[in-house]
């Protein structure tokens, strides 16, 4: 028993060594792959330019603008890969936890502080040589997207924003021969569709997160939160920001908005719905005319302002940042990617294919090139930002998941509002003092004259009579257990844990062994080809044979165990094992008959049975104090 017990630990500790042998061999040749003096340096970049079916600015991406980079830049490629949107922020999450990220990724806005905080990407200002000079030419409303905890972390790539994008067949059809300006005619608009059968909508949209529900809120004179972003409350459910939603929850009910706004994936998306004269409005950014010049070439909407309420005409401010992460190849080459996106090499072309300039200076010749952007560079006049904090994710689930109700009439907008806001304030809070991400919560009440940091507490009866004990009990160490655990945890993780999490992420690629080599997403289909594999199914067939011969054999060795500690009764003897019977019950002791433990008044014991015959006849009991 004791060699088997000796070539066990020894196996596990081999196994481990190897492990950390690995680990630090691969660590040594990343270092000595990164350091070599290639002539040839691939930068691979993620992002979602072919998103939504938006062929165009992946085309301006791929064939225009990085050759023209790798054209200005020789021994620099850059190699692209493309995503959809969720499935980017998916991916960078895994990677982030997993240390497999790109070199550069486009990023939502809305995702550098996440990021940032997870300390995967590079900080600029003070790094890069030239960050200043950059930043000093974008929209100054921009450079606060790439800022967190004081510093920035990408530069804007291009930016957008929503204004109303109204079907003119739609609303003539209505009696309508403009787009409503204000609530009101909006609101004059629904009224006639409504009049009209119900065959057009007045306005369509398809969702209710911070980029869906601010406008309304804005214009309405409301907010999501102060100026600082330190509260909700108080803002994001005032009178005016309950106004602004309240005028959509009133459309809805009325039947003037489809329920894709709450998130019914079965309604009509709102780039069919409105060149099919389904919606006669909807709010959507410049990307809409490539969307429509492919599918609806015919289609021909107007575009105009957000509807003004009381606080004016306001819309949101959107767009993709360009950042560098920690585990860039070649940080130089990045620094000079991320210079050449600012130029105008990269901003009009991108421009032409949906997506505004970030540099003022070329605001004009983007103008004269797309006209169409016009109305959408007067918005962003006005336009506000979302909130930059790390949990912004987390704050539009809790308005999607608190608002729906709100449509849906089980609960008033202000209750919705309200419920929310007192949700997003520890997010704001946390977010303006990372330290509170920490703190232990309030510390109980500390009693006069209770010593160094001793807190008070109500004493238990027990605690009141055996002050003794409880002396005792305090001097004893906390930590020790964790640390005769923690050898045994450790290797538990590196030989068990990690494998198991490595070898189930692994299943979801085309996993390529070469190093440097790139490995491509496939989600399940390793899975399908192996459930339509019967090689798969004859060693399946083989696994449930032998467990079928050895777990019940070693099942019933564990008889004694359930007998004594599970059922909660005394021992019985049971032969070809040896099990420990602790008791819980003080007070109470368990002294060893020829053949059983039986309880006796007194103290509490062990007993424990082990193989001495054929008959298994328990040896004896160890008695031990009360707890």
């Amino acid at each position: 028993m004791k060699q088997k017990r000796l070539l066990t630990v020894g196996v596990t500790l081999f196994a481990a060594a190897s492990m950390l042998a690995a680990c630090g061999g691969n660590t040594a040749d990343q270092s000595s792959s990164s350091g070599s003096g290639s002539s040839t340096v691939e930068l691979t970049l993620w992002g979602t330019y072919g998103a939504g079916s938006n062929s165009a600015q992946k085309d301006a991406l791929e064939k225009e603008i990085i050759p023209a980079f790798e054209k200005a830049n020789p021994g620099i490629t850059i190699k692209y890969v493309d995503m959809p949107y969720d499935g980017l922020k998916q991916k960078l999450t895994t990677g982030a936890a997993a240390g497999e990220l790109p070199d550069l990724i486009r990023t939502d806005l809305g995702w550098n502080a996440q990021f940032a905080k997870l300390g995967v990407l590079k900080q600029l200002d003070g790094n890069m040589p030239n960050y200043e000079a950059l930043a000093s030419k974008v929209y100054p409303g921009l450079l606060g997207t790439t800022l967190y905890n004081g510093h920035h972390y990408g530069l804007p790539l291009d930016t957008n924003t929503r204004v109303l994008i109204s079907n003119p067949d739609a609303l003539a059809k209505l009696g309508v021969d403009k787009a409503p300006e204000t609530f009101d005619e909006l609101k004059d608009l629904a009224a006639k569709a409504k009049d009209a059968g119900g065959s057009v909508y007045a306005f369509a949209d398809g969702d209710i997160s911070q980029w869906n529900i601010m406008p309304w809120i804005w214009s309405a004179g409301g907010d999501i939160s102060d100026p600082d972003q330190t509260k909700a409350s108080g803002y994001l459910d005032s009178d005016k920001s309950v106004a602004g939603v309240q005028f959509l929850v009133d459309l809805y009910q009325q039947g003037q908005i489809p329920n894709a706004i709450i998130g019914n994936e079965g309604a009509t998306k709102t780039q069919d719905g409105m060149p099919n004269g389904e919606y006669a409005t909807i709010l959507d950014g410049p990307w809409m005319d490539q969307i429509w010049a492919g599918s609806y070439p015919d289609f021909k909407p107007t575009y105009s302002k957000v509807p003004a309420g009381e606080g004016g005409s306001i819309s949101v401010v959107g767009g993709e940042s360009i950042v560098i992460t920690e585990q860039t190849k070649d940080l130089e080459a990045s620094y000079k990617f991320l210079e050449f996106t600012q130029s105008r090499e990269f901003q009009l072309p991108m421009s032409k294919a949906g997506q505004m300039t970030v540099v003022a200076e070329y605001a004009a010749e983007e103008a004269e090139a797309t006209p169409g952007t016009k109305i959408f560079s007067e918005q962003l006049k006005t336009a506000k930002s979302r909130l930059s904090i790390p949990d912004a994710g987390k704050v539009d689930e809790i308005l999607k998941t608190e608002l729906t109700p709100a449509f849906e009439g089980k609960v008033t907008v202000k209750e919705a509002l309200t419920k929310a806001a007192q949700q997003i304030d520890p997010l704001l809070s946390a977010a303006s003092n990372p330290a509170s991400l920490h703190s232990p919560g309030p510390a109980p009440t500390r009693g006069a004259g209770s010593g160094k940091g001793q807190l008070m507490s109500t004493p238990t009866a027990h605690e009141a009579v055996a002050p003794r004990a409880r002396r005792r009990s305090s001097r004893r160490n906390p930590v020790a257990p964790y640390l005769f655990l923690a050898p045994g945890m450790i290797l538990f993780a590196l030989c068990i844990l990690y494998p198991m999490v490595r070898s189930g992420q692994m299943s979801f690629y085309d996993w390529n062994i070469v190093k440097g080599s790139n490995s491509d997403f496939v989600g399940l289909d390793n899975y399908v080809k192996a459930f339509h594999d019967p090689s798969f199914w004859t060693g399946l067939g083989n696994s449930g044979i032998y467990m079928a011969l050895t777990v019940p054999r070693r099942s019933s060795s564990a008889s004694p165990s359930r007998c004594c500690c599970a059922r909660r009764r005394p021992c019985s003897p049971c032969s070809g094992c040896s099990t420990t019977c602790p008791w819980s019950h003080p007070g109470w002791s368990y002294p060893c008959s020829s053949s059983t433990c039986s309880p006796t008044r007194g103290s509490s014991t062990t007993c424990w049975a082990v193989p001495t015959s054929a008959r298994g006849i328990p040896r004896g009991c160890r008695t031990v104090g009360p707890p």
